[in-house]
C-alpha cells in the first residue's frame, strides 16, 4: 500500500477517524439492520418475543465474539457467522433454517478491478484477493433494488 504525501511533500496524507460517529453512525445502522432482519425473517413467528429482545441478545453475543476475535481464538469469518448462531442459541433456537446466513445475504463484495482508475486499498491474497478492503474490513454493496426497499421501509 502506498501513501501520498501532503503539502510540500513533507508529511503523509492525513488519515480521518470518525471518533464521534458524524460520518457513519454504526450503532444506529446496526440497530436498523437488526430490526429489518427481525421483520424480514419473521423472527417473532419463531417465538422471539420482540425486536428489543433480539437486538439485546445479538449485542451480547456480538461482543463476546469480538472478544474471542481480539484474543485470537476465532477468525473474522467465524465471527461473522458465530454471533448470529450464538444469538439464536441464547434465545433457545438452533439455526436449522440458516437464518444467520440469510441475514447477511444480498451483499456483494466490491472488487478493485471495477474501479481501475482508483487507488483503493486492496486485499492482496487469500479468499478475498482483489476485493477493496483494509484491516480485515471489506467493502460491500447491496443491489439497488434492496437499497430502495430499505429506503421505503425506513
Amino acid at each position: 500500500m502506498s501513501f501520498e504525501r501532503g503539502g510540500l511533500d513533507q508529511y503523509p496524507a492525513p488519515l480521518i477517524f470518525d471518533l464521534d460517529h458524524t460520518l457513519w453512525d454504526f450503532a444506529t445502522n446496526s440497530r436498523m439492520s437488526l430490526i429489518e432482519g427481525f421483520d424480514v425473517f419473521q423472527l417473532d413467528t419463531l417465538g422471539i418475543e420482540n425486536v428489543e429482545l433480539w437486538i439485546n441478545s445479538f449485542e451480547v453475543a456480538n461482543e463476546r465474539c469480538w472478544a474471542l476475535y481480539r484474543n485470537g481464538e476465532i477468525d473474522k469469518a467465524t465471527l461473522r457467522t458465530e454471533r448470529f448462531r450464538r444469538t439464536l442459541e441464547s434465545l433457545g433456537f438452533n439455526d436449522s433454517k440458516n437464518i444467520q446466513g440469510r441475514l447477511r445475504s444480498g451483499y456483494e463484495l466490491v472488487r478493485s478491478d471495477e474501479y481501475p482508475d482508483s487507488d483503493y486499498p486492496v486485499v492482496e491474497d487469500g479468499k478475498y484477493k482483489g476485493v477493496i478492503g483494509v484491516g480485515g474490513l471489506l467493502l460491500a454493496r447491496v443491489p439497488v433494488e434492496i437499497a430502495k426497499s430499505r429506503s421505503e421501509y425506513y
